[in-house]
């Protein structure tokens, strides 16, 4: 099949159109990005339920606790706060903190010169031990350090980049807050009002349509009923 953009969007359409068919929710508002929506679903409108969030991307784990899992297609692991505090040395509640000082290189946000996740958390025992940190809770322990006489320059480093830290939080933080009483009225609206049932006879229109007779649509179905239990 050609590899082009044009071939995706048909791709992506037909997709649409078959889960349409299904108990499964999409939910698509203009303006927003997908990360924020799930923010937003996870603190408020899922936070009695059992969720997986299926990413690669380590924005998320912030977003883990009791009852929020991530499930990585790359790692084919199922991540919960345990393994970020083994792994990291931080507890997921402050990891977006961290990162805020280690930055990322894929995202091209810039850290803190010698300030990966280990050796920060390593100088502040606060983002192990307290979960309310915040950045200027370590400005300040910088600062105290640096008036002590201390010479690491860490310490100085994270002093003399303070905006930096500010644009990295804002970067990566997943502040549901942050979106517009219209765009959380548009979520609300295709949350609540999906029906969750399955249309199989406009879904073998639709596969027919396509010329995919031979897609095994009771396998599909049953795969899609398990993942909503």
């Amino acid at each position: 099949m050609p590899d082009t953009s044009e071939n995706r969007n048909d791709q992506l359409k037909i997709l649409i159109e078959v889960l349409y068919e299904t108990p499964v929710t999409q939910i698509y508002v203009s303006d927003c990005e997908a990360d924020d929506i799930i923010a937003y679903l996870v603190k408020t409108k899922k936070t009695d339920d059992k969720n997986i969030i299926v990413t690669s991307d380590k924005d998320y784990y912030q977003l883990l606790n009791e009852q929020t899992k991530i499930w990585s297609p790359n790692k084919k692991q199922l991540i919960d706060d345990k393994y970020v505090l083994e792994k990291w040395g931080v507890p997921a509640s402050n990891f977006c903190l961290a990162r805020c000082f280690a930055g990322d290189v894929s995202d091209g946000i810039k850290g803190i010169k010698g300030a990966g996740i280990k050796s920060i958390s390593k100088r502040f025992p606060d983002l192990i031990q307290n979960e309310a940190t915040t950045i200027y809770d370590i400005i300040n322990e910088a600062n105290k350090k640096v008036t002590s006489g201390c010479k690491i320059k860490l310490f100085d480093n994270i002093i003399n980049n303070e905006s930096q830290l500010e644009k990295n939080w804002k970067l990566m933080y997943l502040d549901s807050a942050m979106l517009s009483a219209d765009q959380i009225k548009k979520i609300n609206h295709q949350f609540d009002l999906k029906e969750h049932k399955i249309n199989k006879m406009n879904l073998l229109r639709i596969l027919n349509r396509e010329g995919l007779n031979s897609f095994d649509v009771h396998t599909f179905l049953i795969a899609i009923k398990s993942c909503l239990i």
